[in-house]
């Protein structure tokens, strides 16, 4: 380093430390820029506790509005149709596959299905309680086997809530491999069909 450099180095460094005199924790330092020096700090913690009151505030009456609504509604709402082969087929997951096992050619199958409504009322109108949900005219059940052949199975008047119960037949001439089971509302159950 040439000498120019570091006495001008020397000289600013002595300088430096000749303005904080003898005061080891520097608060002569902070006394005489501190206000300066603070005002952005006080100004950002400032910004940080009006966000978080306000996000506090949103999240307060967001709650309230939702807890408002669930129980206006608590016993309100019109599940998608299901159907499979147990009492009480719940509707799957989005994008889940339920399957009803593996089954030979010409054997028995009860299905199972509800909630098959056209209307859905499910909300009051105007501090009215909600009126009656009206049933699907019918639903038609489709055995698609694996070649894509379709074979209409039955078509069902069910209960005024929009219930049924129904024994169908696995084609006879099914081929084996994978099938599907499908009703006129566009859902679908795998089946296997099986030689054995």
């Amino acid at each position: 380093m040439s000498d120019d450099i570091h006495d001008l180095l020397t000289r600013r460094g002595a300088a430096w430390r000749d303005g904080l005199g003898p005061d080891p924790d520097q608060k002569s330092m902070l006394a005489r820029h501190g206000a300066r020096r603070r005002a952005p700090l006080v100004a950002a913690a400032a910004c940080v506790l009006v966000l978080l009151v306000a996000g506090g505030a949103l999240l307060v009456r967001e709650s309230s509005h939702r807890a408002a609504t669930n129980s206006a509604s608590n016993s309100a709402s019109c599940a998608a149709p299901a159907f499979g082969d147990h009492p009480n087929p719940t509707t799957p997951d989005f994008g889940k596959r339920v399957s009803i096992g593996a089954r030979t050619p010409g054997s028995a199958v009860e299905i199972y299905g509800r909630f098959y409504l056209a209307t859905c009322a499910d909300t009051a109108t105007r501090g009215s309680p909600p009126g009656s949900s009206a049933p699907m005219t019918s639903v038609v059940l489709t055995f698609v086997d694996r070649n894509g052949q379709s074979t209409r199975l039955a078509t069902i008047r069910h209960n005024s809530a929009g219930s049924f119960r129904v024994q169908i037949r696995i084609p006879p001439a099914a081929p084996a491999g994978p099938a599907i089971l499908r009703d006129s509302a566009g859902h679908q159950l795998d089946v296997t069909v099986t030689n054995r």
